[in-house]
């Protein structure tokens, strides 16, 4: 507001058109004179004209005097000339003065004392020239007056011994009134300079605090800590912006308000108190100039962890202080987050490892299942039905298939079982299976669905999404010693890129969720960490192989989604699995189509890595009748393929092989014999579909720990077509 005002007389200063703020006073001035002087002569005129005779000259003055009054206020305001102005009052006030001390008393009348008085306060207002300019109208007027009367030329009787005594008088006054003048025009003029130099100065100051205004608000706003200030009584006087976004105040909300009852939380403000009056009291304190976490109170009663320098301000009188804060609760997010992606990393790569190993020892135990069933086969076979012995290769048979079946459950956690991945509406599918698992779920345990009722498709294995929520449910009731109660739910989420808790390997999109909630006894943070490690488990022994929380994280993740685990000890369990809603992809073909015939005898190129394989099946596919070319791996079985006079009917084929494997193979040896069938083995197929588009229709695939039966009626069933 001071520069502003400053602002405007000083360019009033600079204006040379008369524009100024002294200007337009002078004008006023001289305008409002020349009314009041126009009033008074026509009110004075209108009683002369009542009571006196008036005479020509009379009526001359007064209208050429009335005239100047009225015009000279126009020309004023036309001309802004104060000279001009002043020139015009005084001539015009020459006639009502001058005039009636004519006809009244000459140097006698009381009249004459206007022109005593102009030259005296001219300079107050006019300045020097004006002054200078109605002293010599006055002193000629005078010795006017006094020459008439000395010559008897005035109507008035003249006094004796008075007119030279008058006369002098009024000249000293006016000559008194010029010197008056002048000293008072030098004064002014010094008093301009003053004030002028006074202006200056102070519009500079007023520049370099707008500038520093200026300054300290960029400086404020462009802040990323909050700057909150307050007096000696603890009252806001400045909230920066950022101080804005972190406690959610406006600044017009907080200043003025205590510290106290706005920032802090309410269990905190006693001992804020105190430490504030003992400081002012004092001058110790355990927080000025240091820097602290403490706990911070935002608008709408949350409690964020704040790190605060307070500092007081340098400025005499009573004291003030600043304080700088730094919201420490993104850096407490950030630290947070980067701790549990480090134990989601560890978790996952030890989890990746132990799959690594899980699927190596899957392949090598699958060959061996191969074996060993084989041969039972075979004993079962040749062996009377009677025998001991043929009891015996029963048992054999079914323990390899109890074998098989955990061999999948590894190969399911290390992700390498064959999927078939289709469409599936989750919520459709456990309606279905409902009946099921009421079966499985004791009477104890109260079973509750909450099912998406809209259809939804999600990318997943119907077999095998219905094996995670068996194995979820059995784990659940296991978890219930008491009465308690299961809860099955489906919902449909969205997750997005930057939602804190979702994994790397969870892409953002749509996705089904399944949750299995129980009331059991929960889990601790060291169970939870390793829940789905294989032959993990804390039942008591014998009560179950620790495989399947480990199978359900391997289907999920095979399916393009996410298994995640809330629990705590004593407060239940909720299983969480995503499924990613379904697109539409090429699907693999079904490679065990049925279609059983006697089929005729064939060369077969039987290619395995593992000695006991070939053995066994070359002994299998001679008994068939057919011809059998053995090799230990993908380059040998090339050149034995490729040998003169050797034509090859049927490829029989390990997958995963050194050197070059059995999709390759089948490959090549396809564009030189066009009519060959292809049979592919292997404990899982994900080597293999990367080549499958590129493998001729009909090709078969067969899962090992491979059975006699199914490999015989492959070879037949290809051999026939």
């Amino acid at each position: 507001m001071l520069k502003s005002k400053l602002g405007t007389l000083d360019s009033d200063k600079r204006d040379g058109s008369g524009s100024n703020f002294l200007l337009g006073h002078q004008e006023n001035l001289l305008i409002g004179i020349c009314a009041a002087a126009a009033v008074a002569l026509a009110l004075g005129f209108l009683y002369a004209d009542l009571k006196f005779e008036i005479g020509i000259p009379q009526i001359i003055a007064f209208w050429t005097s009335l005239t100047l009054f009225i015009v000279t206020p126009f020309i004023i305001r036309r001309t802004h000339s104060i000279e001009l102005g002043a020139g015009l009052l005084v001539l015009a006030s020459v006639g009502p003065v001058f005039v009636p001390a004519y006809y009244q008393g000459g140097l006698q009348s009381p009249y004459l004392i206007w022109f005593v008085v102009l030259p005296t306060l001219t300079p107050f207002f006019l300045g020097l020239r004006f002054a200078v300019f109605s002293g010599l109208v006055s002193i000629t007027c005078y010795a006017a007056f006094y020459g008439l009367e000395v010559t008897g030329n005035l109507p008035a009787a003249r006094l004796a011994d008075t007119s030279f005594l008058s006369f002098f008088n009024f000249v000293l006054a006016s000559l008194l009134g010029m010197v008056v003048g002048s000293a008072t025009e030098y004064s002014t003029r010094r008093a301009k300079m003053d004030m002028k130099s006074l202006s200056t100065d102070l519009m500079g100051k007023a520049d370099a605090l707008a500038e520093s205004e200026a300054r300290k608000s960029a400086i404020l706003d462009a802040s990323l800590s909050g700057i909150v200030s307050c007096d000696s009584e603890g009252r806001v006087t400045e909230f920066n912006p950022a101080a804005e976004r972190m406690f959610g105040l406006l600044r017009s909300e907080a200043l003025a308000e205590h510290v106290s009852e706005l920032l802090i939380p309410k269990r905190m403000i006693e001992a804020h108190k105190q430490g504030f009056e003992r400081y002012l009291r004092t001058g110790v304190s355990q927080i000025l100039d240091k820097t602290v976490e403490v706990v911070g109170k935002r608008a709408d009663g949350r409690e964020i962890p704040i790190e605060l320098l307070v500092q007081r301000i340098g400025l005499e009188g009573e004291p003030q202080f600043t304080a700088y804060l730094r919201d420490l609760g993104p850096q407490r997010l950030a630290e947070e987050t980067l701790r549990r992606r480090e134990d989601e990393l560890q978790r996952s790569q030890r989890l990746e490892g132990v799959g690594r190993l899980a699927g190596g020892v899957a392949h090598d135990f699958n060959n061996l299942l191969t074996i060993i069933g084989g041969y039972g086969e075979s004993i079962r076979e040749e062996a009377d039905a009677e025998s001991a012995i043929y009891e015996g290769a029963a048992e054999i048979t079914k323990a390899v298939d109890r074998a098989a079946s955990i061999v999948q459950q590894l190969l399911a956690f290390s992700r390498r079982q064959d999927l078939k991945l289709e469409s599936v509406d989750l919520s459709q599918l456990l309606r279905d299976f409902e009946i099921t698992l009421s079966a499985i779920v004791p009477s104890r345990v109260e079973l509750v669905l909450d099912l998406e009722e809209t259809p939804w498709q999600v990318t997943a294995d119907a077999i095998q999404v219905e094996r995670i929520v068996m194995n979820l449910a059995l784990n659940a009731c296991d978890a219930m010693e008491q009465p308690g109660k299961l809860s099955i739910s489906t919902q449909y989420v969205e997750i997005n890129l930057d939602d804190i808790w979702r994994p790397d390997h969870l892409e953002p999109g749509l996705y089904a969720r399944l949750d299995v909630r129980d009331t059991g006894s929960g889990m601790s943070a060291d169970v939870m960490r390793r829940a789905f490690e294989p032959f993990f488990t804390t039942k008591a022994r014998g009560k179950g192989t620790g495989l399947g929380l480990a199978t359900a994280y391997g289907i999920a993740r095979q399916c393009g989604g996410h298994i995640k685990i809330q629990s705590s000890e004593g407060s239940g369990t909720r299983i969480s699995v995503y499924f990613p809603q379904h697109v539409e992809r090429a699907v693999l073909r079904n490679l065990a189509e049925p279609a059983p015939a006697e089929g005729a005898r064939a060369t077969v190129l039987l290619v395995d890595d593992e000695s006991s394989i070939r053995k066994m099946i070359s002994i299998q596919l001679r008994r068939m009748g057919h011809e059998v070319i053995q090799a230990a791996d993908g380059e040998e079985a090339m050149n034995v393929a490729m040998a003169p006079g050797v034509r090859v009917d049927l490829l029989v084929s390990d997958v995963v092989m050194p050197r070059k494997d059995g999709p390759a193979i089948a490959v090549e040896l396809v564009t030189v014999f066009p009519r060959m069938k292809i049979i592919l083995m292997s404990g899982y197929s994900e080597t293999l579909n990367s080549e499958y588009d590129r493998l001729p229709p009909g090709t078969e695939f067969l899962a090992k720990p491979l059975r006699m039966k199914d490999l015989i009626k492959a070879v037949e069933r290809l051999l026939a077509n």
